[in-house]
Parts: C-alpha cells; structure tokens; sequence
C-alpha cells in the first residue's frame, strides 16, 4: 500500500517537483468554455455532505460565461448496501487540490 501511495505522489508531482494544479487547471477549455481536449484526471479532495472525501476530478465546465466553473468528480456515496460510486457536478469552491 505504501508503495501506492508512494508512486500516486510521484505521478501527481508537475515540472520541479511542484504539485500538479488541480482547480486552476482549465487549459484543456476553449474560450468558449467547451472542451477542446480530453483532459487528465486528477485526484481531488471533494467537501461535501459527509466530510471531506478524496474524489477522482474528471472534468471542468461553464455553462454560461457569468457562471462559475463546476468540476465533474466520481465520489463514494452511501445508499442503502453501503457505499457506491456516482458522479457529479459540483462548484469550484467545493474542491481542494490533493
């Protein structure tokens, strides 16, 4: 496991050994606001209604040049034999850098 985790902060570290940016991270966006590019999917942390949760970043948007920038994660949600996988649109404000 530890060598996982080992090889999960390697792979997230950008150009001299900086973290790789998360939410500021909207290149892959035209100007438009639609995606020009399939983008990386990165590790997020995701604040949601049970705490603070790890959540895979798949994607950014902007429905409307006014609007504020959601992210598209996968996140673990309880129903009712546990836990499952859902994704979701969610505010930028909503996400932190892992």
């Amino acid at each position: 496991m530890a060598e996982r985790v080992a090889a999960t902060r390697r792979n997230s570290m950008g150009e001299e050994g900086a973290p790789a940016p998360v939410l500021r991270d909207a290149s892959f966006l035209a100007s438009s606001g639609t995606v020009s590019k399939r983008p990386d999917l990165r590790h997020c942390w995701y604040a949601g209604p049970h705490g603070r949760q790890a959540a895979l970043l798949i994607g950014w948007r902007r429905v409307s040049p006014t609007a504020g920038w959601e992210g598209h994660i996968a996140v673990a949600a309880p129903d009712s034999d546990g836990w499952s996988i859902v994704t979701l649109w969610v505010g930028a404000g909503m996400l932190e850098a892992a």
